[in-house]
C-alpha cells in the first residue's frame, strides 16, 4: 500500500486520455474546478515517448496546474508503461503517477486506485513492433536484442492487473476505510457484460479470451475483499471500453467513463461538503 494525501476540496474523474496532456490545461479552465485532485483512470499515454518529453509537457502545463491549484494523479492503464508507475518517476506536486494499491487520502474520501488491463489488440501491436524491430536490425546491422530496446514500444506484456491480498490487509489492518474505488478496467458484474465487441480480436489471438476474463475476476476479488473487510464502498469508477455508462449494484455506483473524445474528457466531479 502507498498513501498519498490531499488537500483537495474537489476529487474529480477521468476517464483515458491516451496521451493528450496537451489538453490538460483546456479541461482546467473549462471546468473552472479549483482546488481539485484529478484522477486519470488509465491509458495515460505513458511510454510511447522519451521520459524527456513528458518533462517538457509537464513543466509546460504546471502553470495551469498551479493556478487552479489542481493536482493529476494518473492510475496505470494497458496501453502504459508500467515502469512509470512507482511513485517516484512521475512525482511532481501537481503530476504524480501512483503505484497500483495507492490510496488516495483526500479531508473526506478515502480512493484505493488499482491499475491494468488487457490490450485486446497486443496481437496486432506485438506485431508492429517486431517489424519495426527487423527494420531497424537490419538497417542497423546489429542484434534484435539491441534493435529491440531502440525502438518504440506499443505494448508491455506487464500490463495485466495484479491482485494483491497483502496491500489489501494492509489498508484494512491501518483502519483505512475505503469509499472509493478507481481502476482501469471493472468487475465482471459491471458493464460491460459481453464481449461483442471484441470478437475479431479473440479470433486472432488465441489466449486473449481467457486473459480478460482474469483480469475481470482479478476486480472480482478485490470487491469481494473490500466487502468482506467492511469498507463502505459508494462509488467504483474505470475506464478501458470508451463509452460512458451508470449503474448501481449492490448499493455501489459503477461510473464507467468514456475516452477522451472530440477534444473533451469524460468528467466526474464529486465536490466535498
Amino acid at each position: 500500500m502507498h498513501l498519498i494525501k490531499t488537500d483537495k476540496k474537489n476529487i474529480c474523474f477521468v476517464g483515458d486520455m491516451h496521451g493528450n496532456f496537451k489538453s490538460i490545461p483546456y479541461m482546467m479552465k473549462h471546468t473552472g474546478f479549483r482546488d481539485t485532485a484529478y484522477i486519470f483512470c488509465g491509458d495515460i499515454g505513458f511510454g510511447f515517448d522519451k521520459p524527456e518529453y513528458y518533462s517538457q509537457i509537464f513543466n509546460r502545463i504546471n502553470r495551469t496546474a498551479s493556478k487552479f491549484n489542481c493536482e493529476c494523479c494518473f492510475i496505470r492503464g494497458n496501453h502504459d508503461d508500467p515502469s512509470y508507475f512507482d511513485n517516484k518517476k512521475i512525482n511532481r506536486k501537481y503530476f504524480k503517477a501512483v503505484s497500483d494499491y495507492t490510496v488516495i487520502q483526500s479531508p473526506t474520501h478515502n480512493i484505493l486506485c488499482v491499475g491494468g488491463a488487457t490490450s485486446i489488440d497486443r496481437a496486432h501491436r506485438k506485431g508492429v513492433m517486431n517489424e519495426n524491430a527487423v527494420r531497424y536490425k537490419i538497417y542497423h546491422g546489429c542484434t534484435l536484442e539491441e534493435a529491440e530496446r531502440n525502438t518504440p514500444k506499443f505494448y508491455w506484456p506487464d500490463e495485466a492487473p495484479v491482485y494483491n491480498e497483502d496491500a489489501l490487509n494492509e489498508i484494512r489492518d491501518s483502519g483505512i476505510k475505503i469509499d472509493i474505488v478507481a481502476t482501469h478496467t471493472s468487475p465482471s458484474f459491471a458493464k460491460p457484460l459481453t464481449k461483442d465487441g471484441i470478437i475479431k480480436w479473440l479470433r486472432v489471438d488465441e489466449g486473449l479470451e481467457e486473459e480478460v476474463d482474469n483480469e475481470r475476476k482479478v476486480m472480482d476479488s478485490i470487491y469481494n475483499k473490500l466487502k468482506n473487510d467492511s469498507h463502505p464502498v459508494t462509488k467504483w469508477f474505470y475506464g478501458h471500453y470508451h463509452y460512458h455508462s451508470y449503474e448501481v449494484i449492490d448499493n455501489i455506483e459503477f461510473i464507467m467513463l468514456d475516452m477522451f473524445r472530440n477534444g473533451i474528457f469524460d468528467l466526474y466531479d464529486i465536490k466535498e461538503k
